[in-house]
C-alpha cells in the first residue's frame, strides 16, 4: 500500500511549479489532493509577444486542472477546484466541500505565491510600489492564514494534521529585496507560530523550501526543457544545481508519511536535506544540494536556520542539562530558593503566590528557581501578579534588563526568555 494511501491533501496553489511538484507527489504516495488555484482550462491567456515575461502568471498556459490529471495519473486522485486563495468566502466554500466529501483535511500545502511579477529588484524598500508590495503580501501571507485558519476545524475533528508553508531559503540573509523577503521569511514565523497553538492538538506545522526551481517558468526563462535542462547552465551555471518541482514535493509527501512529524514542527526544512534523511531523488535520479553548492559558491557565513538558530541557545540547553534530573528528583524546599530579594510596591513573596498551585507545580517552579540562580547568581526575582508569573530581571551597572519569566499553569510550568541577550548568539540571530 502506498505510504498516503487514504489521506487527504490540499495543494493551494497547484496549478505550477512547487504547488504542481508537490500535488504530484502527494498522488505518487497515493493521496486524494485537491488542486486549487485560479488558472482553469479554457482560460484565455495573453498573447505571447517578445520581451513579456515567462514569470506573469496571467499568461502562462498551465492550470490546475492539467495538475489534477498529472496527480491521478501517478496513482493519486486529483480533483481541480478553481479558488482564489485571497477571498475568504472562496477558500470557506472550498473547506465546505472538501467536508461534505470527505469529512477531513490531513494535510494542506500552502504555496500560493503569484509574487514573481511583483517583485522589484535593485530598489530600496523607500522606492518601492506599495500597492505592487501590499498585493504580494496579501497573496502569499494573508492567503496562507485564510487556508489555515479554515482547514484547522477539519484537522481537529480527526486529531491529527499537517500544515505546510513553501518557503524560499533556510537561511538568515536578507533574500534581496524588502517586499520579497518580508514575504518569505514570514512563511517561516506561520510555521512557528502555527506550531505554538497546535502542536497540543497533534497537528504540525513545518516549513519546506526547494534549492533552485525548474519551475516551467524558469525553463521558458532559459530557453530549455526538462529533457535538456543542463543547457541552461551556458547561461548561469548555477542552474546545474537546481531541481525539478519533484523533488520540493517528495520532501513534502515523506514528511506527510512520517508518523514522528511532530518531532519536527516549527520549524523549516530544505529539499535536500529531507533528501538525505528520507532518501528519495529526483526525477533522472538525483540528489541535487542546492545548500552545499551556494555554500561552496557563495561562503559559510549564511548559517540555515535549521543549524544555527535552534542551536542559538545552546549554551542555555548546557547549563540546564541536569532539568531532567532535577526533576525527577524534585526539592521540597530549599532554603536558598526561599530566601527571596527584598520586595518593593507591596509585591507579594513567591511563596505566597504559589500557595494557589499543585504541590507538583509548586515544586517544579522552585527547583527551576533554583537552576536559574545558579547560572546568574544576581538576578532581581520578582513576582507579576498580573501576568501570574515570575520575572527575572539582570544588573548591567545602574541598569536592570528582563531577562526570563517561570509561568505556573495548573499543568505545566512555561520557562520563557523576553531577551537573548545573555546567550551565546554568535551570528546575531536573536
Amino acid at each position: 500500500m502506498k505510504s498516503l494511501h487514504g489521506q487527504i491533501a490540499v495543494v493551494a496553489g497547484a496549478t505550477r511549479g512547487a504547488g504542481r511538484g508537490i500535488a504530484c507527489a502527494l498522488g505518487e504516495a497515493g493521496a486524494t489532493v485537491y488542486c486549487t488555484g485560479r488558472s482553469v482550462r479554457g482560460k484565455k491567456t495573453s498573447v505571447k509577444r517578445k520581451g513579456f515575461s515567462a514569470f506573469v502568471t496571467e499568461r502562462r498556459p498551465e492550470t490546475i486542472d492539467e495538475t489534477a490529471e498529472m496527480v491521478s495519473a501517478r496513482g493519486g486522485k486529483g480533483i481541480a477546484v478553481k479558488v482564489d486563495h485571497t477571498d475568504e468566502g472562496q477558500v470557506k466554500k472550498l473547506f465546505s466541500r472538501i467536508k461534505r466529501e470527505q469529512a477531513r483535511v490531513d494535510i494542506l500545502v500552502n504555496d500560493v505565491w503569484g509574487g514573481d511579477a511583483l517583485t522589484e529588484w535593485g530598489k530600496p524598500f523607500w522606492e518601492l510600489d506599495l500597492k505592487k508590495g501590499f498585493a504580494m503580501i496579501e497573496r502569499a501571507v494573508f492567503s496562507h492564514i485564510i487556508a489555515s485558519r479554515y482547514a484547522v476545524p477539519l484537522m481537529r475533528s480527526s486529531k491529527r494534521g499537517l500544515i505546510i508553508e513553501i518557503t524560499d531559503g533556510d537561511l538568515m540573509n536578507y533574500r534581496g529585496t524588502f517586499f520579497y523577503d518580508f514575504v518569505k521569511t514570514s512563511a517561516i514565523r506561520l510555521t512557528f507560530a502555527m506550531s505554538e497553538e497546535l502542536r497540543e492538538r497533534d497537528i504540525a506545522t513545518v516549513a519546506v523550501t526547494p534549492g533552485f526551481l525548474r519551475s516551467e517558468a524558469m525553463l521558458e526563462y532559459f530557453g530549455v526543457t526538462e529533457s535538456n535542462w543542463q543547457d541552461g547552465a551556458m547561461k548561469d551555471s548555477n542552474f546545474i544545481a537546481s531541481e525539478s518541482p519533484l523533488f520540493v514535493g517528495r520532501g513534502v509527501a515523506a514528511l506527510a508519511a512520517d508518523p514522528n512529524i511532530l518531532k519536527k514542527t516549527g520549524k523549516v526544512f530544505s529539499s535536500w536535506r529531507l533528501s538525505k534523511e528520507y532518501g528519495f531523488s529526483d526525477a533522472d535520479g538525483r540528489q541535487p544540494d542546492w545548500g552545499a553548492f551556494f555554500e561552496e559558491t557563495a561562503g559559510s557565513h549564511n548559517r540555515s536556520i535549521r543549524d544555527e538558530m535552534y542551536r542559538s541557545h545552546k549554551t542555555f540547553l548546557d547549563s540546564f542539562r541536569s532539568i531532567k534530573q532535577a526533576l525527577a528528583n524534585p526539592i521540597a524546599s530549599d532554603p536558598s530558593v526561599e530566601k527571596a530579594r527584598p520586595l518593593t510596591d507591596k509585591q507579594i513573596s513567591v511563596a505566597e503566590f504559589l500557595k494557589s498551585y499543585p504541590p507538583g507545580i509548586r515544586s517544579t517552579t522552585n527547583t527551576l528557581r533554583k537552576l536559574i540562580s545558579r547560572l546568574i547568581p544576581d538576578l532581581i526575582e520578582r513576582v507579576y501578579q498580573g501576568w501570574r508569573l515570575i520575572g527575572y530581571r539582570v544588573i548591567d551597572g545602574k541598569r536592570t534588563h528582563y531577562f526570563c519569566f517561570l509561568a505556573p499553569f495548573k499543568d505545566r510550568v512555561v520557562l520563557g526568555f523576553e531577551y537573548g541577550r545573555l546567550l551565546d548568539d554568535p551570528y546575531g540571530i536573536l
